[in-house]
């Protein structure tokens, strides 16, 4: 068996990472342990514990079932004009009308931030495009779905770690920068043919007092110690019991700072009173300080938040959308800035609404080529530029009643996760410590349970 140390699983725009190393063989089980039903779908029916979609080898409508089915019916959403599709790794919308995108550094087409129509296609497209990433709801599941998966039958709660090796052929394996990776030789940064880390379950979570039921560790977990656990690259935490269902992901920083890291929260109830909460925290500042950052480090921050509500059967699927609050915002510096200049690009997109009056849109962008001093992040890089209007899709095209989510003040821009703020959770210290998602309405607040 090779074993390949700390390898790259990344997408061309979230940079996903994934520590895999070398460690015991595979682990059985004890004869008496209870392995959970299939494993770890657990957003198929909330009262169920660790269901079956996530981990069913070899059943590639499984592995499409499960949270990954969730399918918000926007329809309305989609009437924005001149909207084309959205883009496979980034979940960004595309216009029709070449003219009216704009070009990313690698020569990717976007609609452009400036269009009135561009929050509306925006939340489209993270509603119901899978990247296989951070970027959109069906896209951020997939690869825990996929590390669980690895694990099969082997993967029981209290059983120690279990040793993955999957080709790219492997029908756990569903993400299709992950098979070209798992393919690409190591001189590339790829793994040779074969995928190997260790996976494991851990009941009672260790983090029960805050709600949740199961923890999952992925990366180099050798003999399964505590210590190996706390450095894992990959945690996860799942809440499986009660009404509702869901579950945190938490992939490393970068480079150690703590600055760095990707997480988000995924909660779901079904039934007539379905309900969905989404949050992710992408924040890739590859710097030891506010100061220390060199040309060419990433600096960047994205954060979402969703709330919808509706009819959601048994299989995940919104068949109707009642409600719905999404707010994403994007926090970008260039490579040669230090981090205590303020950001080239500041931009915020919103949507709220029903699907009796309609869902009202709005959004802000501020982009220059250079940004002096800029601590703390203030409302006037927003206000100075308004990007979009108030436009209202579905329902009667009214919008009556509806209000628009915006900014109002200094205070909301402590939702942009600037990571120069003392104030700003760093991404591991929001997963140790979150709650399972319970807001009702979204606010612009740095933190929201």
């Amino acid at each position: 068996m090779r074993c390949f140390n700390a390898k790259k699983i990344a997408s061309s725009v979230v940079g996903i990472a994934l520590s895999v190393g070398c460690g015991k063989k595979d682990e059985k089980s004890d004869e008496g342990a209870q392995a959970p039903t299939g494993a770890l779908a657990i957003m198929q029916a909330a009262e169920t514990a660790l269901v079956s979609a996530l981990t069913v080898p070899g059943v590639d409508s499984k592995l499409a079932g499960g949270v990954a089915g969730v399918v918000l019916n926007t329809k309305g959403l989609r009437t924005v004009a001149g909207t084309d599709y959205c883009a496979n790794s980034s979940g960004m919308p595309i216009h029709a009308d070449a003219s009216k995108n704009d070009t990313g550094p690698d020569g990717e087409k976007f609609m452009s931030r400036t269009l009135a129509e561009y929050p509306g296609s925006l939340f489209y497209c993270k509603l119901n495009k899978n990247t296989y990433n951070f970027t959109t709801v069906l896209g951020a599941p997939a690869l825990a779905k996929t590390l669980i998966c690895g694990g099969g039958e082997n993967l029981v709660a209290g059983a120690g770690p279990v040793r993955v090796s999957m080709k790219s052929d492997n029908p756990c394996v569903v993400d299709p920068d992950i098979k070209a990776m798992i393919d690409a030789s190591s001189n590339d940064g790829g793994m040779d043919g074969t995928w190997t880390y260790d996976v494991m379950m851990v009941k009672p979570s260790a983090r029960a007092a805050d709600g949740w039921d199961y923890d999952v560790y992925a990366g180099d977990l050798s003999d399964g110690s505590q210590a190996k656990l706390d450095s894992a690259f990959v945690r996860m935490s799942f809440k499986a019991s009660g009404a509702e269902a869901g579950f945190m992901f938490y992939t490393d920083e970068p480079n150690g700072s703590g600055f760095g890291g990707d997480t988000f929260q995924l909660m779901f109830k079904v039934g007539s009173s379905g309900q969905l909460r989404f949050e992710t925290r992408r924040q890739f500042v590859e710097c030891t300080s506010s100061t220390s950052c060199n040309s060419g480090n990433r600096k960047y921050t994205r954060h979402s938040r969703m709330f919808a509500t509706g009819s959601v059967d048994s299989e995940g699927k919104f068949s109707s959308l009642s409600n719905l609050s999404a707010v994403d915002s994007s926090f970008d510096w260039n490579s040669s800035q230090a981090l205590t200049e303020g950001p080239v690009n500041v931009e915020i997109f919103t949507m709220n609404g029903n699907a009796t009056s309609g869902f009202l849109t709005s959004g802000f962008n501020k982009s220059s080529s250079a940004s002096g001093s800029g601590f703390p992040a203030t409302f006037n890089m927003l206000a100075a530029t308004s990007a979009s209007g108030n436009v209202c899709y579905g329902g009667d095209g009214t919008c009556a009643g509806v209000t628009a989510l915006k900014p109002a003040a200094d205070a909301d821009m402590a939702f942009f996760l600037d990571p120069r703020s003392s104030s700003t959770t760093k991404p591991l210290a929001w997963f140790k410590a979150a709650k399972p998602l319970a807001f009702t309405s979204l606010t612009f607040a740095e933190s929201q349970e």
